[in-house]
């Protein structure tokens, strides 16, 4: 059985926070998907969450969804990290490539409402590449 590479502390860390990213992310699916809503929203934000189609909900689930798990492997070490971020990153992708193709979000609200959402999107490309490159130093089995 081959010996695996001890991980740093550091990853530890890195992948508490991944997890608590993407627990505050499933409970905005979660008050979006279920609740219809999300506290503080401007009416019109309400009015386009309602009138999303019941795909762009599923991708918005399987985009929070698959980074917990992402999260969760990365902490048991497991090299699947890669593949569940990979999942939330196409779905995030998916997702906000339908709001500002598919809506009018940039033109009632401008440039400064991609902020947030590209946000998440670095942040999803950068939990693929820390899986990647933990896999590499063999700290994922």
């Amino acid at each position: 059985m081959a010996s695996q590479v001890s991980r740093p502390g550091w990853l530890l860390a890195v992948s508490i926070v991944l997890l608590l990213w993407g627990l505050v992310g499933g409970l905005a699916c979660f008050m979006q998907v279920v609740m219809g809503s999300v506290p503080g929203a401007a009416p019109e934000d309400l009015a386009l969450v309602r009138a999303m189609p019941l795909w762009f909900n599923l991708v918005y689930c399987v985009a929070t969804l698959a980074a917990i798990v992402g999260a969760v492997a990365l902490l048991l070490r497991s090299r699947h990290a890669v593949l569940w971020f990979g999942i939330s990153a196409a779905a995030v992708v998916i997702q906000f490539g339908y709001v500002f193709l598919a809506t009018d979000t940039l033109a009632r609200k401008g440039a400064g409402a991609a902020g947030f959402p590209l946000f998440i999107l670095i942040v999803a490309l950068l939990e693929i590449w820390l899986a990647i490159h933990a896999t590499r130093r063999g700290w994922l089995r």
